[in-house]
Order: C-alpha cells, then sequence, then structure tokens
C-alpha cells in the first residue's frame, strides 16, 4: 500500500517537478506553464534591461494577493509559487549578468532529475554531495576574500607611495 500510495504521488507530481527542473535549473518557462502559476511575456524575454526583469516573467497570482489582504502560508499556492518565480528569475538574471558563477556552473552537478521519495542510501548521498559542494564554495569564497583583500592593500600601498614632484610633475 506504501509503494503503491508512493508511486500515486510521483506520477501525480512529476510534471510539477518537470516543470520546476526546467525553471529553476536551466531558465526555461514556456506559455504552458502557466498552469504552474508562471506567466512569460514573449516579448520582453530577449531584454537586457530592468524590462526582463520586471515583465518576462510573472506569478499569475499577483493580481489577486493585492485584492485581499494575504498571509504567507507555507502551504499556500500564491506564497509557493512567488518563492519560485522570485528564485527562478534570480537565477535568469545570474545566468544572464555571469554566466561563470560558482551557482551557474560548479551547480550543474545539482542538476539532476528532482524526486519526491528518495532511499536512505541517496539521502545520505546527497548530503554527502551538498557538503563538498558547500566546503568547495566557502574555500572559493575565501580565496576570492584573500585575493581581493591583497588586491587592495597593494592599491593602497602603492598609492601612499606615491608623491607628485612639484619640480617634474604637475598637480593632478
Amino acid at each position: 500500500l506504501e509503494l503503491q500510495s508512493i508511486s500515486i504521488l510521483r506520477s501525480t507530481i512529476a510534471p510539477y517537478l518537470r516543470f520546476l527542473s526546467l525553471w529553476l535549473f536551466h531558465g526555461q518557462c514556456s506559455q504552458s506553464d502557466i498552469e504552474y502559476g508562471i506567466q512569460s511575456n514573449e516579448s520582453f524575454l530577449a531584454a537586457r534591461d530592468r524590462g526582463f526583469w520586471i515583465n518576462a516573467y510573472n506569478n499569475i497570482y499577483d493580481q489577486y494577493t493585492h485584492s485581499y489582504q494575504s498571509v504567507d502560508r507555507p502551504l499556500d499556492i500564491a506564497y509557493i509559487t512567488t518563492k519560485v518565480v522570485a528564485c527562478g528569475k534570480a537565477l535568469n538574471l545570474l545566468r544572464i549578468c555571469s554566466p561563470s558563477h560558482p551557482l551557474c556552473t560548479y551547480g550543474v552537478k545539482f542538476r539532476s532529475k528532482l524526486e519526491v521519495v528518495v532511499t536512505p542510501l541517496q539521502e545520505r548521498n546527497l548530503r554527502l554531495t551538498c557538503l563538498d559542494y558547500m566546503t568547495e564554495m566557502t574555500e572559493k569564497m575565501k580565496e576570492s576574500h584573500l585575493e581581493f583583500d591583497l588586491k587592495r592593500k597593494t592599491e593602497a600601498a602603492q598609492k601612499s607611495r606615491w608623491r607628485p614632484n612639484p619640480f617634474t610633475e604637475p598637480y593632478a
């Protein structure tokens, strides 16, 4: 009975998980995805300005949430859709602005099929993979901060050493 329930749940939610995977991991959303609460506006998809961010993809529930006092509830479809749209928009913008960003490149190893139910072994492997990823990103962030600090100190040292010679160089 439990396996049948899991099978029915997986079959029922599979189309939504496919939509989520395409939207979040690949930035793809079609007009048919309006069923999941996101409407794309074809005329703004090629824009590379504020219009893309505001108009290319919209939450269809936005028009309803302003008409009444809404409370964000974790299982409210409008709340979930708002979070999914915002996350997808942010990842799309990141892919456009910085395709080499770690979330766009190193995150590839997490771009697998979304699952509702996993075995204990799959969960353990996923936790270990996430831990490896977090460790790797933490190291990269530390390296980036060290490089930035070194660059800043070098520039500050160069500025403090350089003094214009009033006899040979005019003041800027």
